[in-house]
C-alpha cells in the first residue's frame, strides 16, 4: 500500500474541500503507517465519497450514524474486516425535552442552538423528529456529559432502557441501552435559543 499524496486529489474535488481532503490523507495514511483502525466524527455523504475516493480498495469502511437511513454516519476505518455492534461506533441517542404544550420546535432552532453551545458540527449526526413535536438528535457518546450536565441545572436524567430512534426502516428496532433527555434548548424566561420571545 503506498501512501497517499493530498495534491493527487485535489482535481476531482472543489478548492473549498481541500482542507477536507488534507485531513483525510493524513487519517488514511496515519492508519497505513500504524495498522491501527479509527472512527471519524460523523460524516455527510459528500464527506463520505470523499474518503471513499482516498481509500480505494484499500481499505475497509463502515458506517453508522444511529439508525439505518442516517444522512450523516461515523466511519469505522480499518486495514481488516471487522464485526461491528453499533455501540462500536461511540453514537449516542439524545431526546430533547421542552413544554411540548407552549412551545414548537424546529430543525433549525436544534442546530442553531448545538452551535450556539461551541458545538462542531461533525459531533453530531442527524436531528430527527416524528412529526409530532418529539425531537431527537445524535452525536459522539463522549459528549453526553457536556450536552446534558453543563447546560442543564440539575443534570441529565436517563432516559428509560431500549428507547428507540423515531425513525427506522420497517423490520428494524435499532435500540439504544442507554439514552439521555436534555432540556438545554429552553430555558424558562428565556425561550428558545435563537428565538425571539
Amino acid at each position: 500500500m503506498d501512501k497517499r499524496q493530498a495534491s493527487s486529489f485535489y482535481p476531482y474535488f472543489a478548492i473549498e474541500e481541500r482542507p477536507t481532503i488534507d485531513q483525510f490523507v493524513g487519517l488514511f495514511n496515519r492508519l497505513l503507517f500504524t495498522g491501527q483502525a479509527f472512527l471519524t466524527d460523523f460524516l455527510d455523504p459528500r464527506q463520505r465519497q470523499i474518503m471513499e475516493t482516498i481509500a480505494g480498495e484499500e481499505a475497509i469502511m463502515q458506517a453508522f450514524g444511529g439508525y439505518e437511513e442516517a444522512e450523516k454516519c461515523r466511519l469505522y476505518i480499518s486495514l481488516e474486516w471487522e464485526n461491528l455492534r453499533p455501540d462500536d461506533y461511540h453514537v449516542q441517542l439524545f431526546e430533547i425535552e421542552y413544554p411540548q404544550k407552549f412551545a414548537s420546535l424546529r430543525h433549525s432552532q436544534i442546530l442553531g442552538s448545538l452551535a450556539n453551545f461551541g458545538v462542531k458540527t461533525d459531533t453530531f449526526g442527524d436531528i430527527i423528529t416524528d412529526g409530532q413535536g418529539r425531537w431527537q438528535f445524535f452525536a459522539e457518546k463522549e459528549l453526553a456529559g457536556f450536552f446534558c450536565q453543563s447546560n442543564r441545572p440539575d443534570g441529565a436524567s436517563q432516559g428509560p432502557p431500549g428507547r428507540e430512534a423515531l425513525k427506522r426502516p420497517p423490520g428494524s428496532r435499532r435500540q439504544f441501552r442507554d439514552h439521555y433527555r436534555c432540556s438545554f434548548l429552553y430555558a424558562p424566561g428565556r425561550g428558545f435559543s435563537g428565538s425571539k420571545q
